[in-house]
């Protein structure tokens, strides 16, 4: 009678322990899951990261380029700009010299 008791008793032991550790297994199992999908959404980030620093260098650099030719090309307008003024004001003196020469002749 004690002997079995004590078999009952062991064996009530055992499968209290038994619950434990399996409900621990799908603990560690569920864990190491979410660890894995951590992992995945970490490297995924940082793929994303990697290729917008990359088109931010590359539109930088087409930004710099786009700048100087822009520069470039103000400095052609403001050059251009001076030609036709001193151009104009040539025309303007030029026009007052024959407009001289047309009231001399006329007279």
């Amino acid at each position: 009678m004690i002997n079995s008791k004590l078999q009952a008793l062991v064996c009530i032991f055992v499968l209290g322990l038994a619950i434990p550790i399996n409900s621990l297994a799908r603990d560690v199992a569920n864990e190491q899951y979410m660890v894995t999908m951590a992992q995945k959404n970490y490297d995924n980030a940082q793929s994303e990261l990697v290729n917008a620093t990359l088109m931010l260098q590359k539109q930088e650099k087409v930004l710099a380029q786009e700048q100087l030719l822009l520069k470039k090309e103000q400095e052609r307008q403001a050059a251009a700009t001076l030609k036709v003024s001193k151009a104009k004001e040539e025309l303007e003196k030029q026009q007052k010299a024959l407009e001289k020469a047309w009231n001399k002749d006329s007279h």
